[in-house]
């Protein structure tokens, strides 16, 4: 399933957005207890729907003021409801929704360390190029040529590539008035995808 791009910058942007509106709250206080729940079943029929869509975010939302509605029928403590149809469905779902919430926020929270990621990424370096939403996930994976000569020449930084292209007829070169990029052959048997190379000088 495709995910829909995120609109909202962070997780606690997101979750403050999801509030009901005290008004609203106030309001549905003075209902009885079937028609909050049918507010709710509408409002967590609309949490799935938005969640089998890929809008995670819009998701979120809903789950968030279902669960609002929930802690505002509990509250309410009505046996006879809890004891008909409605309260049976109410307390399946309820369970169900707790699971989701649960799995989608783990979610979310990833995608917005992500996002923070690339956003870091995107503030070290000049010319960035413009990604899609399917390019977006690998932005961190590499640079353009451009882009780390001005990092170096930006912060007086030294550089070392690993060169182990199998094709070197093309030398690479570098000519910075400030800064420093090494550039070390490597023949390409001897890198093993995956492994972390730490360099010491002295």
């Amino acid at each position: 399933m495709n995910k829909k791009p995120l609109k909202y910058k962070s997780y606690d942007e997101l979750k403050s957005s999801s509030q009901l509106d005290p008004k609203v709250i106030y309001q549905l206080k003075r209902f009885d207890t079937n028609k909050c729940y049918n507010h709710f079943d509408s409002i967590e029929n609309q949490a799935r729907l938005a969640e089998r869509e890929g809008d995670d975010e819009r998701s979120f939302i809903c789950y968030q003021r279902a669960l609002e509605l929930y802690q505002l029928i509990f509250d309410k403590k009505d046996e006879r409801f809890m004891n008909g149809k409605n309260g049976r469905d109410f307390y399946h779902k309820a369970k169900d929704m707790f699971t989701s919430i649960e799995l989608l926020t783990e979610n979310l929270r990833l995608r917005y360390d992500a996002l923070l990621a690339v956003e870091k990424n995107k503030n070290n370096f000049r010319e960035e190029p413009d990604f899609n939403d399917s390019q977006q996930d690998f932005v961190e994976l590499y640079i353009k040529p451009t882009s780390l000569l001005n990092y170096v020449e930006k912060n007086a930084a030294s550089i070392l590539i690993l060169d182990y292209r199998e094709n070197k007829n093309k030398i690479i070169k570098c000519d910075l008035n400030i800064g420093e990029i090494n550039v070390v052959q490597l023949e390409p048997s001897t890198i093993v995808l995956g492994l972390v190379l730490f360099f010491g000088m002295v």
